[in-house]
């Protein structure tokens, strides 16, 4: 039997979008996870530079769905185009 914070406290990130993005022969990926009750993780992460990549934490999902939303618009507007996306993966 679980306890209350096992049912709580989720074993992995639940990834709620993920949008993969290319450019010539360079890969970006842009994902929102969602941690612990409503606390969500924005990360975009180059995939020739993982060192560089940039993370946001939210406490609101609709919130860090906008912002995916945002970077995603962002990054194709530089070029990138979509090359894939997942959702509750």
């Amino acid at each position: 039997m679980r306890t209350e914070t096992e049912q709580l406290t989720p074993r992995e990130p639940c990834g709620v979008v993920r949008w993969v993005l290319h450019r010539h022969d360079e890969t970006i990926t842009c994902e929102v996870d969602l941690r612990f009750r409503r606390h969500c993780l924005l990360s975009v992460v180059p995939a020739w530079d993982a060192p560089a990549a940039v993370f946001e934490a939210f406490d609101d999902p609709g919130i860090a769905l906008r912002r995916h939303a945002e970077m995603a618009r962002r990054l194709r507007e530089h070029g990138w185009k979509l090359d894939r996306r997942a959702s509750t993966f």
